[in-house]
């Protein structure tokens, strides 16, 4: 429920629109404690329940990778989940571009 400044509610129609991903396209930090070398994609259309759609290695790089995802099902909701990542706790997973396309 979105509300507006003076507290009222504000009604709009539901967007239900559907994508199928099926390449990813990313470019993670220049700083190697920073980056995933695998990542699960998830998809979903409630934002609540998740379905994996495939794990992916990415290249421990700095350079801009596109990725190949194995055909799913259109949905609503996209993530990448880290799996393997190279820094430690106190470190953060950094990307500087990320583009999910729709083929």
């Amino acid at each position: 429920v979105l509300k507006l400044d003076n507290n009222r509610v504000r009604y709009g129609i539901d967007a239900n629109v559907r994508q199928h991903i099926t390449t990813i396209q990313i470019q993670q930090g220049c700083t190697q404690a920073n980056r995933v070398t695998r990542v699960r994609v998830e998809r979903s259309d409630d934002n609540i329940t998740w379905f994996g759609v495939a794990i992916v290695t990415l290249p421990d790089t700095e350079n801009l990778e596109t990725i190949s995802v194995k055909q799913s099902a259109p949905a609503r909701y996209w993530r990448l989940t880290p799996i393997a990542f190279n820094g430690g706790a106190s470190d953060f997973w950094a990307v500087t571009k990320l583009k999910l396309i729709d083929y």
